[in-house]
């Protein structure tokens, strides 16, 4: 039987993670946002703050929950402790509380992937562990985790075209890391960001600017609607499939004409489930396809706010608003665990 607000309506559902409600953007808040929005009942827990494990761990064996979510931040999990982790997992042990890991990340294959070994997030604590990494199934079961691929999302609360605005106009656009710091696995980011730079010098933008702190809320979905084109990746190496970041489902849920690499799984034929949210794709590293790609984008762009612009524009949103939110990911999250039997 499908998963509907029903199902999920009075679930008492404890969200562990960065719930600091003024970092409203995070992972966890989202989710917070998208679990009430289905009906459950919820309650923050910030994974920072030993007195909030501790609360939780009380809590969940005074039976207070149906379900934990633990979307973890390791620096956050490490100064908790060890020790608190454990008893965290064992108090859901022993109250039939499913304890999920919910993350946006990739680890195999990068530098990251050696937590793994000795982890307690992936080995004491999770029942199971959904991240948005689907093309490493073997290896996920090598390791001995009980791994579920689950695509990234876009809040309900930030679907819908944006307003245009001059601070934020460009022919071209970069959102994201772009400033060094990223993954030195993934050579293409830095790769496309010095095309980028090479390639357009003035008319690309890069946000957020240096010094500043990244672009979140409303004025996200301003920024697309200012922009002609916004071009970007997801963390990448050679042979990866089935990953992508939320950069396609935050970009087209907001409106943004977004062109990403074709990656098997994610958006590279119309049975993927990303396919409609892109306006193209192009090789990793096929340099002339993209700037064919751009330059027809800007050259066929409609005005700002013109019917045809908004005509246009909702396509790739409504692709993302039938099937990719938080509201949507949390059904999935309880399906999966009614059919493992841990609801």
């Amino acid at each position: 039987m499908p998963v509907t607000d029903e199902t999920i309506s009075g679930l008492r559902v404890a969200v562990l993670g960065n719930t600091d409600p003024k970092v409203y953007w995070s992972t966890e808040n989202e989710y917070v946002d998208a679990w009430e929005r289905n009906g459950a009942i919820v309650s923050r827990y910030h994974e920072k703050h030993p007195e909030d494990w501790d609360r939780l761990i009380v809590d969940i064996q005074d039976d207070h929950f149906d379900l934990v979510q633990w979307t973890s931040t390791k620096d956050f999990r490490d100064a908790a402790g060890r020790q608190r982790q454990t008893q965290l997992a064992a108090a859901c042990k022993n109250t039939d509380t499913p304890l999920a890991g919910v993350h946006l990340d990739v680890w195999i294959g990068l530098e990251r992937e050696q937590n793994i070994i000795d982890d307690p997030w992936y080995f004491i604590g999770c029942d199971v562990l959904f991240t948005a990494d689907g093309g490493h199934d073997d290896e996920w079961a090598g390791y001995g985790v009980n791994h579920k691929w689950l695509l990234p999302a876009i809040s309900e609360r930030w679907l819908g075209l944006g307003e245009y605005t001059g601070k934020w106009a460009s022919d071209i656009a970069f959102v994201g890391s772009w400033q060094g710091g990223y993954h030195p696995e993934s050579e293409h980011r830095h790769q496309l960001v010095q095309w980028l730079q090479d390639t357009y010098g003035d008319r690309v933008r890069f946000w957020p600017k240096k010094g500043q702190p990244r672009i979140v809320g409303r004025d996200l979905n301003d920024l697309y609607a200012s922009t002609k084109v916004v071009v970007g990746d997801s963390c990448w190496l050679p042979g990866w499939k089935n990953y992508c970041s939320d950069r396609i489902p935050e970009t087209a849920g907001r409106g943004g004409s977004l062109l990403h690499p074709w990656v098997e799984g994610v958006n590279a034929d119309e049975h993927d489930p990303f396919y409609y949210a892109c306006v193209a794709g192009w090789e990793m590293g096929d340099w002339s396809r993209l700037k064919t790609l751009i330059d027809g984008e800007i050259d066929n762009a409609y005005e700002p706010e013109s019917d045809m612009w908004k005509s246009v524009r909702q396509v790739p949103l409504h692709a993302i608003a039938d099937a990719h939110t938080y509201t949507a990911r949390c059904r999935e999250i309880v399906a999966e665990l009614i059919g493992q039997g841990w609801l």
